[in-house]
């Protein structure tokens, strides 16, 4: 709601959310994901976005002038949701499917309107795009990322 009047696409990023919970909640119910931190570089980038989407994003958004109630948490709006997804992605020890990167991979796009509207903490989404999906297509050539769901 808070990107609806200005962003004409939000409610369609709302729907891919909600397609994206239910894929993640079939590939959980399936065992098909698990996660686990292994010295490479993969691991070493996913453990970054995590802590940046944990908690960097909301001190870089502090420091940038987001305070309450105009601040942006973690967990309840997408921006820092999807640096965190991206992150475990890159931390994933079994092969995933496509599909449950897809969307994300997709929302990332949207960190070039919130930075342009001053949101400057979303520079940390664009990247974690970026270099998300570029390791996970070279994961991808390497077989780690099914294109099966």
């Amino acid at each position: 709601f808070y990107w609806a009047p200005t962003y004409k696409f939000a409610y369609s990023f709302s729907v891919l959310f909600i397609i994206q919970g239910i894929l993640f909640l079939t590939a959980l119910s399936n065992s098909n994901f698990s996660v686990h931190f292994k010295p490479n570089l993969s691991s070493i980038i996913g453990l970054i976005l995590i802590i940046y989407g944990m908690v960097g994003y909301q001190v870089l958004g502090h420091f940038i002038g987001h305070t309450y109630p105009k601040f942006f948490p973690f967990g309840l709006v997408p921006c820092a949701t999807i640096i965190f997804t991206i992150g475990l992605f890159l931390l994933a020890d079994k092969k995933i499917s496509v599909y449950l990167v897809i969307i994300p991979l997709i929302a990332t796009t949207a960190g070039i309107l919130a930075v342009s509207k001053g949101i400057w903490e979303d520079i940390g989404l664009i990247l974690a795009g970026i270099v998300g999906a570029l390791i996970l297509l070279k994961q991808k050539r390497t077989n780690r990322i099914s294109d099966q769901s």
